[in-house]
């Protein structure tokens, strides 16, 4: 994975403060609380920590989340995305299977 190089910390901000946004409005729809790039359930556990393009999700969300989660990313950068759920790496492949199943009727 090509890591992307920030001369500061105030760089890599300004860089992810647009996914970071859309990742705080997706996690407060499911009613999650964001603080800066750690993400917390109502207990204040931490169900998703994101590091760039890094995103690790705890395995007892929701592959509805996970499934919006990786849209999002993937939509911000398509190549060196990592999303991790439950200590598993999410690959593009399962986004889409996981978006397809939601769209069929039951």
């Amino acid at each position: 994975m090509n890591k992307i190089k920030f001369k500061s910390d105030e760089d890599y901000a300004v860089f992810f403060a647009p996914l970071l946004s859309s990742l705080a409005q997706i996690a407060n729809d499911y009613g999650y609380h964001d603080k800066g790039d750690i993400f917390t359930n109502c207990l204040g556990e931490t169900i998703m920590c994101v590091d760039g393009y890094d995103v690790r999700i705890r395995s007892d969300v929701s592959l509805t989340f996970v499934k919006e989660v990786g849209i999002t990313i993937r939509r911000f950068k398509n190549k060196g995305v990592q999303l991790f759920h439950g200590g598993f790496v999410v690959t593009h492949k399962q986004i889409k299977m996981l978006a397809e199943m939601e769209q069929q009727p039951s």
